[in-house]
């Protein structure tokens, strides 16, 4: 997985597009961040000044994400198979949420902090 959201739109898609072609002639699967959300992430604060928009996500405070499902469900149909979709920052999704996100075309949920957490815990 490559985050390349940090570049502006084109630059981060041409990287993806090239990330893609070296993997794919390899057989090995590729995944790329051509997206954001607001806020943080890996402790980098302060991404509001980068070009994508970061009005699709939405975090209510006791009702969590709020996601646009018929822009999601468009992206999946439009991606017809090509690509897979896979959402970040889901640690604190409701069952509920995921259902529908899979209805919608999800096939991968990164899920970084509930794995984490309990091995840190653990350690």
């Amino acid at each position: 997985m490559a985050d390349m959201s940090h570049y502006e739109k084109e630059e981060n898609l041409e990287r993806a597009a090239a990330l893609r072609e070296y993997c794919h002639a390899r057989w090995i699967s590729a995944e790329a961040e051509t997206g954001r959300i607001e806020g943080g992430e890996d402790g980098i604060m302060g991404t509001g000044d980068l070009e994508a928009p970061a009005t699709f996500t939405v975090i209510i405070a006791l009702e969590g994400p709020q996601l646009d499902m018929n822009r999601l469900q468009g992206v999946s149909q439009a991606l017809n198979g090509r690509a897979r979709l896979v959402l970040h920052g889901t640690n604190d999704s409701s069952p509920e949420l995921a259902k529908a996100c899979i209805r919608a075309g999800v096939t991968k949920f990164n899920v970084n902090k509930l794995v984490l957490d309990p091995w840190n815990d653990y350690i």
